[in-house]
């Protein structure tokens, strides 16, 4: 049987890369085959309807006399309810993901990790995460307002609500305010870490959406010849290729968002070790009911 990866452990740079790969690598059909059965439908449903906006607006802002405001209506509108979309399928991820990891900290090694588990565990927490995220969004969102930074600044205080609400059971204004005081003093490590986790997650996912951005490509290279932009026929061959290829783009990206989140989850065990050495403390405790046992014995 293979060794479980001791997550709760502190870990330099490197090491936290490595974990989260390995931890990747080492549960990817449990935790892929959790995130499809569970969130599969939904996530195949908003990838098609993603993908058919795309369509829809492929020739929106580029039509000379056009109707500007109704296509920048349309531009916005389309982006927005493509952004919603994402948010949710975002909330599904992180919930399957965190549950999974939570069942994989608290049970045995010998223990075989099913859909069913990590769905008993997910569905009690989709609503405090949506709520969580709802109002994370809204404060960085908030912050964002003034010059940028101060948003990403929250955004990376908030890194490890989650985890939080769902590994320690915490309410969210408990989880809200000790994410602050774990990130306090680690900012820079947290924010360089899931810098490079998430622009691995990208490039990867970058992957996914190459021959759509080529067809994308065409599309506006056959326009700017002709000298006509139309939206792109969904029932021709081209269409549909790119409505495929648009399908196949978007659920590998939000597939994919579980390399971040899982990144997430090593810093989470990285920062409470360092603060609280939660894993070292169990590690002295088993060792001192074996001793205790052994005198007791003697």
């Amino acid at each position: 049987m293979q060794q479980r990866i001791i997550l709760q452990k502190q870990r330099d740079f490197s090491e936290k890369i490595s974990a989260t790969f390995d931890f990747l690598r080492q549960n990817f059909k449990p935790l892929f085959g959790a995130l499809i059965l569970i969130g599969g439908p939904i996530i195949l449903i908003i990838s098609i309807a993603v993908a058919y906006l795309a369509l829809d607006i492929s020739g929106l802002g580029l039509a000379p006399g056009g109707d500007v405001l109704n296509q920048m209506i349309s531009l916005y509108s389309t982006v927005a309810i493509s952004g919603l979309a994402s948010w949710f399928i975002y909330i599904i991820v992180t919930t399957i993901t965190f549950s999974y990891i939570k069942i994989y900290l608290t049970q045995p090694a010998s223990t075989i990790i099913t859909t069913d588990m990590v769905w008993q565990k997910s569905k009690k927490y989709i609503l405090p995460i949506f709520f969580s995220s709802f109002i994370v969004a809204l404060v960085v969102g908030f912050g964002t307002i003034f010059f940028i930074i101060p948003g990403i600044a929250l955004a990376i205080y908030l890194t490890v609500i989650n985890p939080l609400i769902i590994i320690e059971d915490l309410s969210f204004g408990e989880a809200f305010s000790k994410s602050i005081k774990m990130i306090t003093d680690n900012f820079w490590s947290t924010f360089g870490f899931l810098f490079v986790t998430g622009l691995i997650s990208w490039l990867i996912g970058f992957a996914f959406s190459i021959p759509n951005a080529l067809l994308s490509g065409i599309h506006s290279f056959n326009s700017i010849q002709s000298g006509e932009v139309n939206s792109i026929d969904s029932t021709s061959v081209f269409g549909i290729s790119f409505l495929i290829t648009g399908v196949i783009a978007n659920i590998g990206s939000y597939l994919l968002s579980v390399i971040p989140n899982v990144a997430v989850g090593i810093q989470y065990f990285n920062l409470k070790e360092e603060k609280e050495s939660t894993g070292l403390i169990d590690q002295i405790a088993q060792m001192g009911g074996n001793s205790i046992d052994e005198e007791e014995t003697y």
